[in-house]
């Protein structure tokens, strides 16, 4: 593996590359930062499609709260994708995923939206609903001494996971 971050104008480029020996193919990763947008994309020399992704992010501040929006492309699976996350306290934010194969056909529109909150220092709850079905994960999440972290998982109708 060759990692090594650069900057072009100013602005901060990293590039990543590995070699693979089985393959014998380079997958590389660049990440660019240009006056607050984020551009990632991802190489892979030994498959069909050279570009196998490619994503923006940029955070935009409306009223006070930050919004991050990243449209992004896979272009081994074909599948579009949008992902836009607001900050609604520094304890609570709100994600919102959209994916879809056929973006002019609003029925192969995907999503989820997540309510991410912080109860305290050490507990978190996140529930996840399926914007097609309107079926719901829970999720708990409790940070134990170091890096630890204990999550269980509920689905409606389901049992825990």
């Amino acid at each position: 593996m060759c990692s090594s971050d650069l900057s072009k104008g100013g602005d901060p480029l990293a590039v990543t590359a590995t070699y693979n020996v089985q393959s014998q193919g380079a997958e590389i990763d660049v990440e660019y930062e240009k006056s607050g947008t984020t551009i990632e994309a991802n190489f892979d020399t030994a498959g069909d499609n050279l570009l196998t992704n490619v994503e923006a992010s940029r955070d935009v501040t409306v009223k006070g709260r930050t919004v991050n929006v990243a449209p992004a492309y896979n272009f081994v699976s074909k599948v579009a994708s949008l992902t836009s996350n607001l900050a609604l306290s520094a304890d609570t934010s709100v994600e919102l995923k959209l994916d879809s194969t056929d973006v002019s056909n609003r029925d192969a529109l995907k999503g989820t939206m997540s309510i991410d909150h912080s109860i305290n220092a050490n507990d978190s709850i996140k529930p996840t609903f399926d914007l097609d079905s309107g079926s719901a994960t829970y999720e708990y999440t409790r940070k134990l001494a170091g890096d630890a972290e204990l999550t269980v998982a509920a689905k409606d109708r389901k049992s825990v996971m």
